[in-house]
């Protein structure tokens, strides 16, 4: 997900994104940023970032602190999909999204966070395909925001385990 955000999501967005400052830099010996809640809102917000992507851990955090819920309820968000033509228009159609993956969220801390006006979004992905769900929602999305949807190119097919369950599998999209 990393070299997807910092690297592709720029180039086919035609946006910048913020990431740490290298520590490295002056000192090679230096241990990287290790990212906590505090320090990964302080530098979206002082970066002026217009989003952010977190882990729910994050947002556990955030949920307790009205001062961290009203920045994030600031932020504009940039929609993923696995189309840069799609993507580049989702840009500039779409506002104020905070995206999270890596794990479920509770529902009561989603809830909350939407409640405060926060423009919630699951991500899902895997390291083979990336993120392949669109984060597109209208203003009535925003109370179904536990729920994801593939992007408009991604190609799933849910297989039966025989046992009420199903597996997903993501095929080729061309």
């Amino acid at each position: 997900m990393g070299v997807y955000f910092q690297v592709f999501l720029p180039v086919a967005s035609l946006r910048s994104v913020s990431v740490y400052p290298p520590t490295a830099y002056h000192d090679p010996t230096a241990p990287p940023v290790i990212p906590t809640s505090q320090n990964a809102l302080e530098n979206a917000a002082s970066t002026h970032s217009n989003g952010i992507v977190s882990v729910p851990t994050f947002l556990e955090e955030w949920v307790s602190s009205p001062e961290a819920v009203k920045q994030l309820s600031k932020f504009l968000y940039v929609v993923r999909t696995s189309s840069p033509a799609l993507l580049k228009a989702y840009v500039h159609a779409f506002r104020y999204y905070q995206a999270f993956g890596g794990g479920p969220l509770a529902k009561k801390t989603g809830d909350s966070l939407v409640a405060a006006g926060v423009k919630l979004s699951s991500v899902y992905g895997s390291t083979e395909c990336g993120p392949f769900t669109s984060t597109i929602g209208t203003p009535e999305d925003a109370k179904h925001w536990e729920w994801i949807r593939p992007g408009p190119n991604s190609k799933i097919r849910w297989v039966s385990l025989g046992d009420g369950t199903s597996e997903m599998q993501v095929l080729v999209s061309r």
